[in-house]
């Protein structure tokens, strides 16, 4: 048998070298997962930060499209009340023109009969829109779309938002003579 001498330096160098082995092991295990959390980190930073700016980019074209539509609307609005006016007027001079024409040679009510039939059949906005004749009284004198409603009392009809459309039609008409 022989007999092994233990060689301490060298026992000491291989148990060092194991140790630094190890110690370097975890230390990069240690640097690798504080690495991984941190870029795991800016990811969900960046990620946030792409979210906030889709959001604002989505907001800000959606506050363009309202900004867009409301532009619009009011334009459209105000092409319609002029055309609506000229409407109003056309059918004012059609009236006016018919009642100078036969004011000597008709009666009042023939002459009212001539107006409202001429009337009747005017359209504008696409078949959409229509001419109705009601008194300072209330009274429908004619409506082209319901005939039934003629020579009844409308003061009472009220618009979606609650206000009595003739009652205010007929004040206006009032305060403007």
């Amino acid at each position: 048998m022989k007999s092994r001498l233990i060689d301490i330096p060298r026992l000491f160098r291989n148990y060092n070298i194991l140790i630094l082995l190890f110690l370097s092991f975890g230390f990069g295990s240690l640097v690798i997962i504080v690495d991984y959390q941190a870029h795991k980190k800016d990811v969900l930073r960046s990620r946030e930060a792409i979210e906030n700016e889709k959001k604002q980019f989505l907001k800000h074209s959606v506050d363009n499209a309202i900004s867009y539509i409301n532009y619009n609307n009011s334009k459209v609005e105000e092409r319609l009340n002029k055309e609506l006016s000229m409407q109003i007027q056309n059918a004012w001079k059609l009236a006016y023109g018919i009642y100078n024409r036969f004011k000597n040679s008709k009666s009042e009510q023939e002459i009212k009969t001539l107006i409202i039939e001429t009337l009747r059949p005017l359209r504008y906005f696409n078949g959409r829109g229509y001419i109705y004749i009601i008194n300072m009284d209330g009274y429908t004198q004619m409506h082209p779309i319901t005939p039934e409603k003629e020579g009844h009392l409308l003061t009472d009809i009220k618009d979606i938002s609650g206000k009595y459309v003739i009652q205010d039609e007929i004040k206006l008409m009032r305060n403007n003579k």
